[in-house]
C-alpha cells in the first residue's frame, strides 16, 4: 500500500486546510464561468450560421440584420 493518501482521501478526511478548500471552490467556479462563455459562443456562432444561410435564401429581414451585424464587427 502507498502512505501517500490521495485527493479524495484527503477531503474525505478533512485534512485540508479551509484556504485551499476555498481556493479549489473558487477555481470550480471558475471553471463553471468558462464552460458556460464557451457554450454561449457556439450558440451564437450556431445562431449566425443560421442567420447567413436564412439570408442565403434572399430573406431580405435577415440580410438587413446581417448587415449590420457585419459593419457593426468591422468597426
Amino acid at each position: 500500500m502507498n502512505a501517500l493518501p490521495t485527493t479524495g482521501e484527503l477531503f474525505a478526511t478533512n485534512q485540508v486546510s479551509p484556504e485551499t478548500e476555498r481556493y479549489y471552490k473558487y477555481q470550480l467556479r471558475s471553471f463553471e464561468n468558462w464552460v458556460w462563455l464557451c457554450n454561449s459562443s457556439i450558440r451564437a456562432w450556431r445562431e449566425l450560421q443560421t442567420l447567413r444561410r436564412a439570408a442565403a435564401v434572399d430573406d431580405v429581414a435577415t440580410h438587413k440584420v446581417l448587415q449590420v451585424y457585419d459593419e457593426d464587427n468591422s468597426s
